[in-house]
């Protein structure tokens, strides 16, 4: 959530420039964080004992694994096994799933609660209503200081009545400094694209030509995400290349245990492993980038569509680009 983390920065940043912005991680449970550090020792552990050509089961009296005698005779294909693997477990078990805001120690919003993150316009209104509070405080303390004072200088002038000194309270009430909350509404221009396009550079070029004509417009990227189901079978396509080379770098077979005949192309990849693991990996992640791809590159300030690449079929020019920005900017006279 880093690059949210980064978008919803720069809004603070444009839209409330006087609100510091703080990021930090939200620390997974405890027994998680333990977990993980004990894993973190045992791959250490066993990376070096392979590396060492050491047999640890031996000193603790215990019979030696077949995976581990396996490991010892390919200590290359089970270092790299153990790397991966104990990363992935170790990210799962830090993962916690959190975006949380709040102002000030009081809570905006929770995706634990909530279960997902909030949109630009849901975070936008969240700092409205905090800065309405904020001013309407301000005001009630403002009013506060001045009534009391009024109150005040009304008693310092009957006690002084009898020595006819005439005080005015306007010099004390203007001299109270009201705060001051700057509050600066700037429009925002939104570019949704395919990252496994490589759109990722358009972006910039764009972002570069809003930030030296209009420097008053914020610049916000995201992915386009693809459909719910294309998702999903990138998914499920990811677990099987990962099942796939795990079982070819320990010459698994796991056909037999689902009851179905081994196909030939699988004996022959459990003669070839390195071969079958390159063509596994390269294959899959291209069928990954296909499902993913999305082609789109959609242009919006506002909330109000600019360009649509899934509509017109091509990228605006520079020139198109620029254009655009100055009908808008006439439109709302920035």
């Amino acid at each position: 959530y880093r690059n949210v983390f980064e978008q919803f920065s720069a809004v603070v940043r444009t839209h409330y420039p006087n609100i510091t912005v703080i990021g930090e991680n939200h620390p997974p449970s405890p027994l998680k964080s333990l977990f993980a550090r004990i894993l973190l020792i045992i791959k250490l552990t066993l990376i070096t004992c392979i590396a060492l050509d050491q047999n640890i089961f031996a000193f603790i009296n215990i019979a030696t694994p077949r995976a581990y005698l396996w490991a010892l005779q390919h200590k290359i294909h089970a270092c790299i096994v153990i790397f991966f693997l104990s990363n992935f477990i170790e990210s799962t078990l830090k993962s916690t799933g959190a975006f949380e805001i709040s102002i000030d120690n009081v809570n905006l919003w929770s995706k634990l609660e909530t279960g997902r993150l909030p949109s630009n316009d849901e975070f936008l209104q969240m700092l409205d209503r905090i800065s309405l509070i904020i001013v309407s405080l301000v005001v009630l303390l403002t009013f506060y200081d001045l009534k009391r004072a009024y109150v005040n200088k009304l008693a310092t002038k009957e006690k002084d009545s009898l020595s006819n000194d005439d005080f005015s309270t306007n010099d004390d009430i203007s001299s109270i400094r009201t705060p001051k909350m700057k509050m600066q509404m700037a429009p925002m221009i939104k570019f949704r694209y395919c990252q496994t396009c490589g759109y990722q550079n358009i972006f910039k070029q764009y972002s570069e030509l809003v930030r030296k004509h209009y420097p008053s417009i914020a610049v916000m990227g995201e992915s386009y995400p693809p459909p719910p189901l294309r998702a999903l079978i990138a998914r499920i396509l990811s677990t099987i290349k990962i099942t796939l080379l795990i079982c070819l770098l320990f010459g698994q077979n796991p056909f037999p245990f689902l009851n179905i005949s081994t196909p030939k192309i699988y004996l022959w990849a459990l003669q070839n492993k390195m071969y079958a693991c390159l063509m596994i990996f390269f294959i899959s992640n291209s069928l990954e980038s296909y499902l993913m791809s999305t082609n789109a590159f959609e242009i919006s300030i506002d909330d109000v569509p600019l360009w649509s690449k899934l509509e017109t079929g091509r990228l605006p020019s520079n020139n198109e680009f620029i254009q655009m920005l100055q009908t808008f900017s006439s439109n709302t006279r920035l």
